[in-house]
């Protein structure tokens, strides 16, 4: 397709876990995944950006909106769960010298590192990849959610990716691979490594906290201006109490099992208390809730509907739900009611235990879980 040395790969995906659509939310007036497109279209070195889709009825309105931005949007008909393959298809169009990957739910990747990162693998003939050279007594950047890598690397990471894992999470084979002898290692600016704060958008925690950066940017400046991360790093430092928003979220790894715990609710005076112990779960133990029924709920609060959720009607109960997909918990605030095959917890049983203070959500979360490991421990 055309000549492009250096092919630019935007994986998203509107089935989210933890918070549906995130690419489509908005950040100060734009889509996420459209200030993500902002950024990156700035960086000269790329020559075509792709949006890396899944051809399912759930993507579609991603699909939709690449469309109308005239965006280059790829739909992927294989495994919706296997992002190499995805990535490998486009690659397989495009036939590029130089892939650099992106995920869809960073908008602060910081476009000198990657545009510095292009031009030392460049120029680097016996590179395949490039990574950070570490600094003396600091460990992490700030920022991340990209890879850049010459074609052999990647025709290697491919050919490599075997297990559920490396297809799902490109660059995990590479653990796999002998060490370093074809990475050339990019010399950033040290102020990145001077702070570490999460800047990946998996929970409603990580939105706000987002939400809240991109606000403050885009109060004073207009709006076909990036948001620099060296001023987020400086607007951290002098006020860290932003942090809190999302610090404390569980960032999921691969490998890690992802629970599901459902809860239903069908008082409006609990539904904020449902919401709060959902996001808890979320953030502290990589949870995927599911909303259930709360016609009432939704009406009343926002973040229900920002939350996975599922309206409950005559063809679709709450145990069609767990047959289809099962909960590991479900929590409810109607009394004496039970059923097959979960664990049930009521939510005023919940509300009858000693929990209190400023950090009473991760107690929550922490009091749920206990639930369902006694389940478990009965089981045995």
């Amino acid at each position: 397709m055309g000549n492009v040395k250096v092919l630019g790969v935007i994986s998203a995906r509107l089935n989210s876990s933890r918070l549906p659509a995130k690419q489509l939310l908005p950040l100060a007036g734009e889509t996420m995944v459209g200030r993500l497109f902002q950024r990156l279209e700035k960086i000269t070195l790329v020559d075509q950006w792709v949006l890396a889709t899944t051809a399912d009825d759930y993507n579609v309105p991603l699909v939709e909106w690449a469309t109308a931005a005239q965006k280059s949007v790829f739909a992927y008909l294989g495994d919706v769960s296997d992002l190499v393959g995805r990535i490998d298809a486009i690659y397989r169009q495009y036939r590029p010298e130089f892939i650099v990957y992106v995920c869809g739910d960073s908008p602060l990747v910081e476009i000198d590192t990657m545009s510095g990162m292009i031009q030392l693998l460049q120029s680097s003939p016996e590179a395949e990849i490039v990574d950070y050279r570490p600094l003396p007594g600091r460990s992490q950047f700030i920022q991340g959610g990209f890879n850049v890598w010459k074609s052999a690397m990647w025709e290697r990471i491919a050919t490599g990716s075997h297990t559920a894992d490396e297809r799902e999470h490109v660059g995990y084979v590479t653990r796999r691979f002998p060490p370093a002898e074809r990475v050339a290692y990019f010399e950033d600016d040290p102020l990145y490594s001077t702070l570490w704060h999460r800047t990946s958008i998996d929970t409603l925690s990580d939105y706000k906290f987002m939400q809240t950066i991109y606000q403050r940017w885009y109060a004073n400046h207009p709006t076909e201006e990036v948001v620099p991360l060296r001023w987020v790093i400086e607007l951290l430092k002098q006020e860290p109490e932003l942090m809190e928003i999302n610090r404390h979220v569980h960032q999921r790894g691969a490998g890690e099992p992802v629970l599901r715990v459902g809860f239903a609710i069908s008082n409006r005076e609990n539904c904020q208390l449902a919401i709060d112990c959902a996001r808890s779960l979320q953030d502290y133990h990589a949870i995927s809730v599911v909303m259930l029924g709360g016609g009432e709920c939704n009406k009343a609060h926002e973040e229900w509907n920002l939350l996975p959720h599922q309206e409950l009607h005559r063809e679709m109960t709450l145990q069609k739900i767990h047959e289809n997909e099962p909960f590991k918990l479900l929590v409810t605030d109607e009394e004496n009611s039970s059923m097959t095959g979960v664990k049930m917890v009521q939510l005023q049983k919940l509300m009858q235990e000693d929990i209190q203070g400023v950090d009473w959500q991760r107690e929550c979360a922490k009091w749920l879980m206990s639930q369902s490991e006694e389940e478990d421990s009965r089981s045995l």
